[in-house]
């Protein structure tokens, strides 16, 4: 089906009309769960969340629905067993197993709201996506100015070491920590990647403005950290070759990505290079050796020598160490004398092999459930997580309470509560005829 094509005025009317319809508590709050940013010393989800608290006990009859149900009590049993291995066992103390509690207390009122807020405005799932990428272009046009002011990216960076930050992100600050969010090093960029290959689908069947959101938060995770390429690539690949289009489509597509890398590689990277040449050396370093292990295996300097390194994957001593953990994470400082970034050896040494178990399969199902939404564009966003958690984990820790995992839960609640949209990435691109 053929569908008129719309001016550019009519559709930047139109974006600006959709724009009063989102509540500013809303779009606040979500980029707070994606980025955490370092407003106050108090994590301000946990006041987000006991707002939401406060909405449910006064507006809801029923409070939980049979999968909010489901969700709380895998958690709850999470948190058991890290009671009793971390608690318990190790005798680490409760504080230290409060991950699960608080993605109950935290993500699950809000989420309760927002799907409420929803419901009553006749949104629906093209509505939180549209909101999702709004907060993910916000942050990437809060990184942009502070690449190019750098009084503002001081001021950030300030801020972000005053309530809790490390003294390292000075430094790091020569050549990267652009935008506000306390994961300026790791998830946040991720977030900005992941943002902006759904940018580059969703502007297929709506505003065109979407490209340049795609192009912006590209830049934004870019800026910040190299692992954003690999993010980037992994989405460009599965939309290329995505079953569900048409040769047509297909064609669309990679003439988009096409435009897009134009863009990036002929006036970004010269723009980048223009105004920090220690950001450039950074971002080609990490492409020059992605293309050297892919094309030659080459793996003796930089990520690729590190996560191929036996000697960052140590267990924990003794049976019962391997099977319950030894209470602690190895990222940072600890008594044990062994430092790993790898999220899985992490996450054995707090937990165990059982809490991987445990843990990683709740947040696979989850993944699972929600790409069985019947909803095509769903089922993509679904795929891509499921590609990018278990790839990402030997980077850093993604299966941790951070943005990515909040954005997942908060798709996950939110799409149990509502019906279909009806985004079907191959029929995003048809509407264009």
């Amino acid at each position: 089906m053929k569908y008129k094509r719309i001016s550019l005025s009519y559709r930047i009317n139109a974006f600006i009309k959709a724009s009063k319809k989102y509540n500013i508590f809303i779009i606040f709050s979500l980029f707070c769960f994606l980025y955490y940013p370092p407003f106050m010393s108090i994590n301000i989800v946990h006041i987000i969340g006991i707002c939401s608290i406060i909405y449910v006990l006064i507006s809801r009859k029923t409070i939980f629905s049979g999968t909010q149900v489901s969700f709380v009590l895998s958690f709850l049993m999470i948190f058991l067993y890290l009671a009793f291995s971390v608690g318990i066992v190790n005798e680490q103390g409760l504080s230290s197993c409060a991950t699960p509690i608080i993605i109950i207390v935290d993500f699950l009122p809000f989420t309760i709201y927002l799907s409420d807020y929803f419901k009553k405005h006749n949104y629906g799932l093209d509505e939180l996506f549209s909101s999702i990428l709004l907060v993910g272009f916000i942050q990437s046009i809060v990184a942009i100015l502070s690449f190019f002011i750098p009084d503002l990216q001081h001021m950030l960076v300030s801020k972000l070491v005053q309530n809790g930050g490390i003294e390292l992100y000075y430094e790091l600050a020569a050549y990267r920590m652009y935008g506000f969010s306390s994961g300026l090093t790791f998830i946040t960029p991720i977030i900005q990647s992941f943002l902006a290959i759904l940018a580059l689908v969703y502007a297929q069947g709506h505003s065109k403005l979407y490209l340049i959101s795609s192009i912006t938060m590209a830049f934004s995770a870019i800026i910040n950290a190299r692992v954003s390429i690999v993010v980037l690539a992994i989405g460009l690949v599965l939309v290329a070759l995505n079953p569900k289009y048409s040769s047509k489509q297909r064609r669309n597509v990679i003439l988009g990505i096409v435009l897009v890398g134009l863009i990036m590689f002929y006036i970004v990277i010269p723009l980048i290079n223009q105004f920090s040449n220690h950001t450039f050396l950074s971002i080609f370093s990490g492409f020059t050796q992605i293309l050297d292990f892919f094309t030659s295996g080459k793996r003796d300097i930089g990520y690729f020598a590190y996560v191929t390194n036996k000697n960052n994957y140590n267990l924990p001593s003794g049976i019962l160490g391997v099977l319950l953990g030894k209470g602690t994470f190895v990222m940072g400082q600890n008594p044990f004398g062994f430092h790993s970034d790898v999220g899985y050896i992490n996450d054995v040494w707090f937990g165990g092999i059982l809490y991987i178990l445990i843990y990683y399969i709740n947040i696979f199902r989850i993944i699972i459930q929600m790409s069985r939404r019947k909803d095509d564009f769903l089922f993509f966003v679904a795929f891509y997580l499921l590609i990018l958690f278990p790839v990402l984990n030997f980077k850093g820790m993604v299966f941790s309470l951070n943005g990515l995992m909040g954005l997942t839960i908060i798709l996950y609640l939110f799409t149990s509560d509502q019906k279909p949209s009806g985004l079907a990435v191959g029929n995003i691109i048809s509407r264009e005829g």
